[in-house]
């Protein structure tokens, strides 16, 4: 039954669709599990109730009937900003606030692997981003971060994050004309439609990107992020959690977020779109809605390779029907050689006893 509804879907190796002129890549969770376990985890939420991490702040998730940290950070930073404003010291709302920032911050150590565990992957990564004018990365882990700083030691601005001195530039076409590669005119722009740990926010300074300048970071990235969170007053920016909705109203709430969702995917994602490790589920469905506005006509999904991955072929097809957008589609096995963290030269592309495909 299996193999007649595979020789429907008609999976590819990505060799046999890489060539078909791509425009942008767009990430999902699933391409950071394939370079660690680590981040195959319900939520940031489950894990911290799990590891203890909340320490007698639990009420305030519940009462603001969430289980978003962004949203339990932001509802104490208001209450701060409003006690200060009015001259009044409340130290328990200044206690709650510095508690969920620190069950955050550990809780991200928690699931995020260190550079060191997945050094070996980012060539491969860095490689596979850079046959693409832009990617729009999901996640909010450093794996991508990590990749273009490997590709930047390489070849200086071949990929841009549009990050100068620390600020956004929404000009991102006058940054990519102003900041050149080193060799060569092909680089890559790089977004985070739903944030990420390298992007925080100052309430009297706004959003900015986290460098590391001190030595004592400057092989621990998540240690100097923990330390800017703490020591600076800021509060991450990215969203992770919540149902479609909810990632909306905390889109809405930021400058960054607002232009990436409402201007950049949908001038840039361009004709042809390559999906990796992205569920297409309905907390995503805003996602979905920005494609549409971008004209995708072409789109080809990877296929984790599981006895249930035609039920996923065939959610794939739905939910790109709900959002009214009919490209022509393609599917590829996500172990396929050439594509991600797998090497060109990876030997025996055919993992977990899947079906194999003939181009």
């Amino acid at each position: 039954m299996w193999w007649i509804v595979s020789e429907k879907f008609d999976i590819k190796e990505w060799q046999d669709l890489e060539d078909k002129g791509w425009n942008s890549l767009l990430l999902g969770n699933g391409a950071s599990i394939a370079v660690s376990g680590k981040f195959s985890y319900g939520t940031l939420h489950e894990v911290a109730e799990k590891k203890g991490t909340f320490c007698g702040i639990e009420k305030i998730f519940e009462k603001l009937k969430t289980k978003d940290f962004e949203r339990a950070l932001l509802a104490c930073w208001y209450a701060k900003v409003v006690n200060d404003s009015l001259g009044r010291s409340c130290e328990a709302v200044d206690d709650a606030y510095e508690s969920i920032r620190s069950a955050l911050i550990r809780t991200v150590k928690e699931v995020h692997p260190a550079h060191s565990d997945v050094s070996a992957d980012l060539e491969s990564i860095s490689d596979f981003m850079s046959n693409f004018r832009v990617v729009f990365s999901l996640n909010y882990g450093l794996i991508v971060y990590w990749a273009m700083m490997y590709g930047n030691k390489l070849n200086k601005n071949s990929f841009k994050d549009c990050f100068v001195n620390d600020r956004f530039d929404s000009d991102v076409d006058g940054v990519r004309k102003r900041y050149a590669p080193e060799r060569g005119a092909k680089d890559t722009l790089v977004f985070y439609p739903h944030g990420n740990l390298v992007i925080a926010e100052s309430f009297f300074k706004g959003e900015l990107k986290i460098k590391v300048r001190n030595k004592i970071y400057r092989d621990d990235l998540l240690a100097a992020i923990g330390a800017k969170w703490k020591d600076g007053g800021l509060k991450p920016l990215f969203v992770s959690e919540g149902n479609s909705s909810e990632k909306l109203s905390s889109i809405g709430r930021s400058d960054y977020l607002r232009v990436v969702y409402e201007k950049l995917i949908p001038s840039k994602v361009g004709e042809g779109l390559v999906v990796y490790g992205w569920g297409m589920h309905e907390n995503d469905y805003h996602i979905l809605e920005a494609l549409k506005l971008g004209g995708v006509r072409r789109m080809a999904v990877s296929v984790f390779w599981s006895e249930r991955y035609v039920e996923y072929c065939q959610h794939v097809k739905g939910s790109l029907k709900k959002a009214g957008i009919d490209p022509e589609l393609y599917f590829f096995w996500s172990d396929s050689y050439g594509c991600w963290n797998n090497p060109k030269d990876y030997a025996g592309c055919v993992l977990s006893g899947r079906p194999t495909t003939s181009s």
